[in-house]
């Protein structure tokens, strides 16, 4: 029987540290059948490039005839000085709404004077 996904959840995998490293962000998804499903971010609204992330392929849940299937995201670092609000989006065949998960994360500059971030990149003298 076809059943439309159950369970969504969003994870920080790894922060940044330092500052100027990436973060990963994982997403899980599960307890849906057929195994026809979408998986996508969006950073603040707008679809993420498919080259930051990586979403396997749909498997069977142990002792049941679910699947489950996770993706992850890598964040780079500081691109703006306003934090960002990134969000896991899921599509089902068997369902007529969108799934999604949302987690803000602040990747923000943190220095507007650190010479890594080109010189003044995020607004500082």
């Amino acid at each position: 029987a076809a059943q439309a996904p159950v369970r969504l959840s969003l994870n920080l995998l790894a922060s940044s540290d330092p500052p100027e490293a990436a973060s990963w962000l994982l997403c899980e998804v599960s307890d849906f059948s057929p195994p026809n499903i979408l998986l996508m971010w969006l950073e603040d609204q707008r679809e993420v490039n498919t080259s930051w992330f990586a979403t396997t392929h749909p498997t069977p849940q142990p002792g049941s005839t679910m699947f489950w299937a996770w993706s992850v995201l890598r964040v780079p670092g500081p691109t703006s000085p306003q934090p960002a609000t990134y969000t896991c989006v899921v599509s089902h065949e068997d369902s007529r709404t969108l799934l999604n998960a949302s987690r803000s994360l602040d990747v923000s500059c943190k220095s507007p004077l650190d010479p890594g971030l080109g010189g003044g990149l995020c607004g500082g003298p």
